[in-house]
């Protein structure tokens, strides 16, 4: 049954991109999922203009939350919930209790080396300087690099 979820997210995938090709931004991408395999995708779309609206079960990655523009909870679009109640930012706690939760990103910063959101600008210098970020960014750079040498083979040395 795992074939069968990668080959169907493989296929939003793909829609999702195709369709963002044929609509320049500003635009509106909605999605309806809890699957934090789509946070790098509506990250991308988020950063290239697009509105993203996330519509998610009471349980959903954090990253996938993050890459979002504008949240709301499946269950209150269920009960009759319209686009015009959600604010666009996070007003006050009695609105983000009512199942019409958003968050504000004014602060937020995310790393895509190793594709992870920081809630503020603190948060995000120390994830830059801590061991995992610098072990990823090696290896990034690694790869790059034999990428690098690889394709210039033919010209010449690498070192």
């Amino acid at each position: 049954m795992h074939g069968v979820k990668d080959g169907s997210d493989k296929k939003i995938l793909v829609d999702m991109l195709l369709w963002a090709m044929e609509n320049q931004a500003p635009a509106n991408i909605v999605l309806i999922t809890g699957d934090g395999d789509f946070s790098y995708v509506l990250h991308r779309l988020s950063r290239k203009g697009y509105n993203v609206v996330l519509i998610r079960p009471e349980r959903a990655s954090a990253t996938l939350i993050n890459a979002a523009k504008t949240v709301w909870f499946w269950r209150s679009i269920v009960a009759g919930g319209s686009g015009s109640e959600v604010p666009k930012q996070a007003e006050s706690s009695k609105r983000m209790n009512s199942g019409l939760a958003v968050k504000s990103k004014s602060s937020q910063r995310f790393c895509e080396t190793c594709i992870v959101t920081c809630s503020s600008l603190v948060d995000f210098n120390s994830h830059l300087s801590g061991k995992n970020h610098k072990r990823k960014e090696l290896v990034t750079s690694s790869r790059t690099n034999e990428i690098r040498c690889r394709a210039s083979q033919t010209k010449r040395s690498c070192h």
